[in-house]
């Protein structure tokens, strides 16, 4: 209410709008529930919404597309590294109920929150890219490339390759790194 006696305050004010303020004898939450809707009012009846036909409309419009969907037969796919994604995607797939595929334009995603693993299908091999510093991944068996800073499709500084069904349980140990670090 200080705003209301003082000089150059509501009291004085030529504004219409105030009007209304200058009666009250107090501020309370009502009142400025009261005030607001009195100012909504004021401004549809001053700025009314326009009345556009839909040919009026038309040239703003964007037209969306429909999302493209991605399917193992998107990609350059043979019989041979069909059969390693099929035993490396059900493995993967078995870490968790949580583990979501995707399947990308240019890969395939695994992921909790995000990415935890991406592959990518050669001519006969498969590409791994391990959403990890390539200095946390435990690597016995030397299998990991640092690709730290490295132009390519997936995540992570860590990429390694599936080049037989017997490569599975080593690239898992390195895929389960990954998992783990995500869902803890």
């Amino acid at each position: 209410m200080v705003k209301m006696d003082m000089e150059g305050g509501f009291k004085e004010s030529a504004l219409r709008l105030n009007a209304y303020l200058v009666k009250l004898t107090e501020w309370n939450e009502q009142h400025i529930k009261e005030r607001a809707k009195q100012l909504a009012d004021k401004a549809k009846e001053i700025w009314e919404f326009p009345e556009m036909t839909d040919s009026d409309l038309a040239p703003y419009r964007i037209e969306e597309k429909p999302a493209e969907r991605y399917t193992i037969d998107t990609y350059d796919v043979n019989v041979f590294t069909k059969t390693l994604f099929d035993v490396l995607d059900r493995r993967i797939q078995n870490l968790s109920p949580s583990v979501k595929r995707e399947f990308k334009k240019l890969y395939v995603a695994y992921k909790l929150d995000t990415n935890f693993v991406d592959i990518v299908f050669q001519k006969q091999r498969l590409r791994i890219s391990v959403n990890m510093k390539f200095g946390d991944v435990i690597d016995p068996n030397g299998i990991c490339r640092d690709i730290t800073g490295l132009g390519r499709w997936g995540n992570g500084d860590v990429e390694l390759y599936m080049e037989h069904t017997s490569d599975v349980d080593q690239v898992m140990e390195i895929i389960e790194q990954s998992f783990r670090s995500q869902a803890d």
